[in-house]
């Protein structure tokens, strides 16, 4: 048994105990912040790991409340459990509602966030104004505490019941974070182009994780009217959701516990601050989130991890290399040496008025480098970005292998043996080498509740894993992607687009900013993995150098249309090429 399952352990039976032996004052209190503490965990989860902002998360929470309340004042001796079912069903419907449309329109994340601000205010008014449901501004009193069947539990059992249900989610929550789930949360966070073109819904993975943290929230609100017999507009309004906010930032949002003891730490503070000093608690307790602010912005978790003598080790990722005969993607390799494996045809993409790719028509086949060059504003990584489904195409056609795929978004392709690297490396800086490359390899073949069940470890493909034992990546599997040097990063990139097998694999300028050095082991490399691994490769390069010792062939790009497409010295010997060099130089 690990330390850390000790701990946990210890705490699902410990503080339940400590809350019956606390009395029912300070019992009480324990309980009713250690529900806030879970509730401010289930926003860090949003936020810190996912980084979606959600400044109502207390119109889940107030919902939940509100919905326990009903149920435990109108449905008699089952009505606090039915309470319990509809809290949750009421939080998690409402966020699913909340990140539906908006995850699917693209809408930034500071616009959603104040979207979510809007959603409490709106929420406050609600309650306060339907009487009839809510109570109105003097809220739901006298709720009846948590029956099991037609026995009541005593106020010792409530509180110790809360109590356990609270450290129970918090923990729950904890081990979601630390899951492969929890990393493609992260990769979403750091960078979220880069998490779909791996194979990822993040839409999806959004909306799932925004809604179960809704449905959380739902749950401990009726949870804590239980515990406190009453719910008042507040609970669902912006000082609430303010709180939490709060709370999650002086705990260290991206941490789950650090938010959870943070909200503790503050609500007995201010409690009793209260007691002693009623007039000055606000501006008390106002100082301290300030002075929080200003000398710990990372918030209390991070500042005292990083004073703990020992730290925690970086989670130990296994990673193997794929067997040949299984290292590609089902169905994704085209077979046969008259085979396609990406054709492109009339593909058109406007921004308005101004055409960037203007009927380009292509095709790749298995085994060949494919050079795509031409001068800046060409449009050479526009058309990358339509046929990895980053950019929305306006006509044309392209399929991978026998798969049509226009139109089709950036996680279709990539589960459709299409992989892309961008010209910026884009890692999950927070997240270790073997993580990312898990990550990559699961991408095209798990739908992201399998990431629940999915072991640390994952077997690349032989294309990926030459990657890594030229680069020496191997033996840094456990290095944090944010310290790798930026020839290492992109080398890391690299391996992550090949770790699933693909059959096409797009670069977009794979060796800028590498040295000489490193861009020559390159070159090699990508004509090893062409050539050796049947993969097929197109790659926007302005090194002239590099395109000659890779290229099988080269299609050269003017004004977003194609000018010519031959071998390198079919190329180079052609006077339109000349010309338009020339003339952008002049």
């Amino acid at each position: 048994m690990t330390a850390r399952a000790i701990r946990r352990g210890a705490a699902l039976v410990g503080l339940p105990i400590l809350a019956l032996l606390s009395g029912d004052y300070y019992g009480g209190q324990l309980a009713q912040f250690l529900v806030l503490g879970a509730a401010t965990a289930a926003l860090a989860l949003a936020w810190g790991t996912s980084g979606i902002l959600n400044l109502g998360h207390s119109v889940t929470f107030g919902a939940g409340a509100y919905a326990g309340a009903w149920f435990g004042l109108h449905v008699g001796a089952a009505g606090s459990l039915a309470g319990l079912v509809a809290g949750a069903a009421v939080g998690g419907l409402l966020a699913f509602l909340v990140a539906w449309l908006p995850f699917r329109r693209g809408l930034p994340p500071m616009t959603f966030a104040l979207a979510t601000f809007v959603f409490a205010l709106g929420a406050e008014q609600v309650a306060n104004g339907w009487t009839s449901v809510t109570g109105g501004f003097n809220g739901l009193t006298d709720v009846p505490r948590l029956h099991l069947g037609a026995a009541a539990l005593s106020p010792a059992g409530q509180r110790a019941f809360t109590v356990f249900v609270a450290v129970a989610a918090i923990v729950a929550l904890s081990h979601l974070a630390s899951l492969p789930l929890g990393a493609a949360l992260a990769a979403t966070r750091d960078h979220q182009r880069r998490t779909a073109s791996l194979g990822y819904h993040v839409v999806n993975l959004k909306t799932g994780v925004f809604a179960c943290t809704g449905a959380l929230a739902g749950f401990l609100g009726a949870i804590f009217v239980l515990q406190v017999g009453f719910v008042s507009p507040g609970l669902v309004g912006v000082a609430m959701a303010t709180s939490f906010v709060v709370w999650a930032l002086l705990g260290s949002k991206g941490t789950i516990v650090g938010p959870a003891v943070a909200t503790i730490g503050y609500n007995i503070g201010a409690s009793e601050l209260a007691d002693r000093a009623l007039d000055y608690w606000l501006l008390g307790t106002g100082l301290v989130v300030v002075g929080a602010v200003l000398f710990l912005p990372e918030g209390l978790a991070l500042w005292v991890r990083r004073w703990l003598p020992t730290r925690r080790p970086p989670r130990q990722v296994r990673l193997g290399r794929a067997d040949e005969r299984e290292a590609g993607l089902p169905g994704a390799n085209p077979a046969g040496d008259g085979a396609v494996a990406l054709d492109a045809a009339g593909v058109v993409c406007r921004f308005g008025a101004f055409t960037a790719v203007d009927g380009v028509s292509l095709t790749l086949r298995p085994g060949e480098v494919h050079c795509l060059i031409g001068p800046n504003g060409a449009g050479k990584s526009t058309l990358l970005n339509v046929l990895s489904g980053v950019t929305p195409a306006n006509g044309g056609r392209w399929r991978v292998g026998k798969r049509d795929l226009t139109g089709a978004p950036a996680w279709e392709l990539a589960r459709a043996g299409a992989a892309r690297k961008f010209q910026t490396p884009s890692l999950a800086t927070s997240l270790t080498v073997g993580e990312n490359l898990a990550l990559a390899r699961w991408g095209p073949t798990h739908r992201w509740l399998a990431l629940l069940r999915q072991p640390w470890s994952a077997t690349v493909s032989p294309a990926a894993w030459t990657v890594l034992a030229t680069a020496d990546l191997i033996g840094q599997r456990d290095t944090v992607a944010g310290d790798l040097s930026h020839g290492q990063r992109q080398l890391v990139e690299l391996a992550m687009a090949l770790a699933p097998g693909p059959a096409v694999l797009l670069l977009d300028e794979p060796t800028a900013g590498m040295t000489r050095a490193e861009t020559a082991a390159v070159g090699e490399l990508l004509t090893e993995l062409a050539h050796r691994q049947r993969i097929a490769i197109l790659v926007v390069e302005h090194d002239t150098a590099f395109i000659r010792g890779v290229a099988d062939r080269v299609t050269v790009m003017a004004g977003g249309a194609v000018l010519v497409t031959g071998t390198p010295a079919e190329v180079d010997a052609d006077p339109r090429v000349r010309a338009v060099y020339v003339g952008r130089a002049s």
